[in-house]
């Protein structure tokens, strides 16, 4: 089994919340875009990123999570 690994854009994280109202994460998304990456806390990155790896295990569909993750799919295909 060959691994690919590949960046997503933030089109993941707009589909998360149109399907979450989860507001505690999606403060801490609004708060890192107006930041440096050096300015970021790794507390609440982590928290994001648990929440949408949680998300996208239980998720049924998840050839239209994102766009990449559509062209994954279709490049197992």
């Amino acid at each position: 089994m060959k691994k690919i690994i590949t960046m997503v854009g933030t089109s993941i994280f707009e589909n998360y919340f149109e399907e979450n109202e989860n507001n505690n994460i999606k403060n801490y998304y609004e708060d890192l875009e107006k930041k440096r990456s050096g300015e970021y806390e790794n507390t609440r990155i982590d928290q994001i990123k648990r929440s949408i790896r949680e998300w996208f295990s239980n998720n049924n569909d998840r050839e239209n999570v994102s766009a990449e993750t559509k062209s994954l799919v279709k490049i197992r295909e």
